[in-house]
C-alpha cells in the first residue's frame, strides 16, 4: 500500500478481530460469538436410516442429485434415501422424532413431495433450536448403479441443502456383496450420523 502512495495506519485491536478465510475460521467465529453471549454448547449425535425399493418408471434421486438410471426409488416422495436418512439423523440429535411424523406417507396432499422440501423443514427446526450442524457421515448401500463416480456431486449437493461447507460432510458407498434385496439390485439403503452443537 505504501509503495502505491497510500498512507498506512496502525490501529490497536484484538486477536479476536481475525480474517474469515476458511471454514475453520467460521467455526472459531461461531465459538467466539457464543462465548460473548455467555452460552455454552453441548454435542448431540443422531442416527438415521432409510431404504427404498428400486422400480422401473421412477426417477433416481440421491443426495438431491438426479442420476441417469433405468430405475428409481419407490416412495411417497421422490424417494431420496440419502436426504431421508440425513433428515432423520438431524431430527434424532434434536430429539424431534422423524421425517415420517412431519410428513406422513399416508397424507395425499404431499404425494411426490421433493426431499429437498422435507430437508428445508428439518433445517428450519435445527435453526429454531439454536443448533449448529457440525458434521454428517453418510453410508449408501447399493449394488446398482455404481455410486463412486458421483461422490463429489453428492457432497456438493448435500452441502448446499444443509448450508454447510463440504468439509463437514463425509459420504461413501458400499455394495451388499450380492446378498438380500439390495445385493440383487432391488433396493438402495442409506445410513447417516449427524453431530450437532446445541445450546447447553
Amino acid at each position: 500500500m505504501e509503495k502505491s502512495g497510500h498512507k498506512v495506519k496502525i490501529v490497536p485491536s484484538s486477536y479476536e478481530n481475525f480474517k474469515i478465510t476458511t471454514p475453520e475460521d467460521i467455526t472459531m467465529a461461531e465459538a467466539l460469538l457464543d462465548d460473548r453471549q455467555g452460552g455454552r454448547r453441548r454435542a448431540a449425535v443422531g442416527f438415521g436410516f432409510d431404504i427404498h425399493k428400486l422400480v422401473a418408471g421412477r426417477e433416481l434421486w440421491l443426495s438431491g442429485v438426479k442420476l441417469d438410471h433405468d430405475k428409481g426409488l419407490l416412495g411417497h416422495s421422490d424417494g431420496d434415501a440419502v436426504l431421508h436418512a440425513v433428515g432423520d439423523a438431524i431430527l434424532g440429535a434434536l430429539g424431534a422424532g422423524e421425517i415420517g411424523i412431519m410428513f406422513p406417507p399416508d397424507n395425499p396432499k404431499i404425494k411426490n413431495i421433493q426431499s429437498k422440501d422435507i430437508m428445508a423443514a428439518v433445517m428450519a427446526k435445527l435453526i429454531t433450536s439454536g443448533g449448529v450442524l457440525s458434521h454428517v457421515d453418510v453410508t449408501l448401500v447399493a449394488e446398482e448403479p455404481k455410486l463412486k463416480p458421483h461422490y463429489e456431486a453428492f457432497k456438493k449437493s448435500l452441502a448446499g441443502i444443509l448450508g454447510v461447507p463440504e468439509g463437514r460432510i463425509n459420504l461413501k458407498a458400499k455394495s451388499n456383496e450380492g446378498l438380500d434385496a439390495i445385493g440383487k439390485g432391488e433396493a438402495i439403503a442409506c445410513y447417516a450420523v449427524a453431530t450437532l452443537l446445541l445450546p447447553a
